[in-house]
């Protein structure tokens, strides 16, 4: 398994599907296209990439690459200023509750704002920074703590599948990205307490509550609030999940640099877990989308399996499913090509054990490319026929690569 420079493999990512890159391939416009904002998969996106330019500018040596990054920047800011999605108003508690690029978007102006990139915009673009990080923390610190009053303190008494494991009424992995976005804003910019109570009460409920080891499985189930999958688990959104307690333990116990993770209340022990339980099961087969609760075992979800563990949830009391059209959408996410480059996300721990499992069954899975030289992760970026199939795991991807340059990461693998 050859190692690969984590820098070097960034910078042709960057060259190769960003609109400024020497190398941009326009046939892969889905993947970075700045699309409309008012669709919640596209701010997703959209702040993972600000998340890899962001962090990919203070380390790349070339002088005039930093001038594309910055200028990469400068139009997403541009998209994100002449939308209005970010003005207060906006920024309702169920918009901000129901839609992981919220806290996606603040962590990535939090890497902006912690270093050099900063001072590479001109100055209207740091307006609008500005403007944006400090509409998104005071609004998702705000409706944080209401979540922890409405519903995580409310959720005494979770439904449990099968009368054994506890399962959320609410989404774990949106408002753990916010968790995550808002302690690294906290640590790293403005050195405030200001959400610490929000953050901590929100991230020891879920561990406490929430985080469950068995035979070495762990596992923190994505939760109900208003998507229709339920208690369904799925690689992308525990990612999400881990990538978020990951992140909030820097609101606990702050260390003023990524390159020292914080494991103030446990929180990034538990995102450890989390990715163990992965290893796991990528030591033999794919991390699939969409499973049982707390039952996975690396199969491939179908249809049937999926009414299965409906007609399950609802004989039970206190179910969070009433009837199988509440599900009905999770079964249009067994379409999803690239189901184990979803963990890439998960990069933000660190743990390179974990990242190499994941790199290793990509390329034995076929998500990625079998090239020569090229690491596991860039291979993913462009690997299936259809350029907007590669879409949702190339910009997970490219969170990933921000984790390991912001982690310290210096080495990646080519999977072989």
């Amino acid at each position: 398994m050859a190692l690969l420079s984590t820098l070097t493999e960034a910078e042709n990512a960057f060259e190769t599907y960003f609109e400024y890159g020497n190398r941009y391939n326009k046939l892969l416009d889905q993947i970075t296209g700045h699309r409309n904002l008012a669709n919640s998969t596209t701010k997703q996106r959209m702040g993972m990439q600000l998340q890899f330019l962001a962090a990919l500018y203070p380390r790349t040596a070339d002088t005039n690459r930093k001038s594309r990054i910055a200028s990469e920047i400068t139009l997403l800011m541009n998209n994100f200023n002449n939308s209005g999605q970010f003005n207060v108003d906006k920024l309702t508690y169920s918009a901000v509750l129901d839609d992981p690029g919220h806290g996606m978007i603040l962590l990535g102006l939090a890497l902006i704002k912690k270093g050099s990139t900063y001072n590479g915009l001109n100055a209207n673009t740091k307006g609008i920074v500005d403007t944006i990080a400090k509409n998104l923390f005071d609004k998702l610190g705000q409706h944080l703590y209401q979540f922890c009053l409405n519903e995580v303190n409310t959720d005494t008494t979770p439904y449990k599948y099968k009368g054994l494991n506890p399962v959320p009424k609410f989404s774990l992995n949106i408002a753990a990205l916010v968790a995550g976005a808002l302690s690294v804003y906290s640590d790293l910019v403005n050195k405030s307490t200001a959400h610490r109570s929000a953050i901590v009460t929100f991230s020891n409920t879920v561990v406490g509550r929430y985080g469950t080891t068995n035979n070495s499985r762990t596992f923190v189930p994505i939760g109900g609030r208003s998507t229709n999958r339920k208690p369904f688990g799925s690689s992308g959104y525990n990612a999400y999940t881990g990538m978020g307690l990951s992140l909030a333990a820097h609101g606990h116990t702050g260390t003023g640099d990524l390159r020292i993770p914080s494991n103030g209340g446990q929180y990034l022990t538990q995102a450890k877990q989390i990715a163990a339980f992965y290893t796991s099961v990528l030591l033999s087969r794919q991390a699939y989308e969409i499973h049982e609760p707390f039952d996975f075992n690396g199969t491939q979800p179908t249809v049937t399996s999926i009414n299965a563990v409906v007609e399950q949830m609802m004989k039970e009391p206190a179910s969070l499913v009433t009837s199988k059209d509440t599900i009905g959408h999770a079964t249009g996410l067994l379409n999803h090509k690239q189901p184990t480059a979803y963990l890439y996300n998960l990069a933000w721990l660190g743990d390179t054990t974990f990242l190499a499992a994941v790199d290793k069954r990509v390329v034995l899975a076929g998500e990625a490319k079998n090239l020569d030289q090229v690491s596991a992760m860039r291979a993913c970026m462009n690997a299936l026929p259809n350029p907007a199939d590669n879409a949702p795991a190339a910009n997970r991807i490219l969170s990933g690569f921000a984790g390991l340059l912001e982690r310290g990461i210096n080495q990646i693998t080519d999977g072989k």
